[in-house]
């Protein structure tokens, strides 16, 4: 953590030096390295593929593992089911 908040703190650092000396010729290059990144699943499952490699660069949305969530599988069976249900009974009532 205290890594990331001085690469963070030399970044700005420069970046506010690059603001205050008037000119728009900087050309800054480089690599700014993140240790840990907190990573969280929108579902409880277990891990069956991870999809990248450590250190590969990575973008938002892009998919990072795959998971099985057999409780979304049974949720969805369920909803489904009451769907139907619904439906039917919508069918009925229309019907008189």
């Amino acid at each position: 953590m205290r890594q990331w908040m001085r690469t963070v703190g030399a970044t700005l650092t420069v970046l506010a030096m690059i603001g205050c000396n008037g000119t728009d010729d900087s050309v800054l290059r480089g690599t700014v390295e993140v240790r840990e990144v907190d990573v969280a699943p929108f579902a409880v499952g277990r891990v069956t593929s991870v999809t990248v490699d450590e250190g590969a660069t990575v973008h938002r949305g892009d998919t990072l593992a795959v998971i099985t969530a057999p409780r979304l599988a049974a949720n969805l069976d369920l909803a489904e089911a009451r769907l139907a249900t619904a439906r039917a009974v919508l069918r009925d009532l229309e019907a008189g």
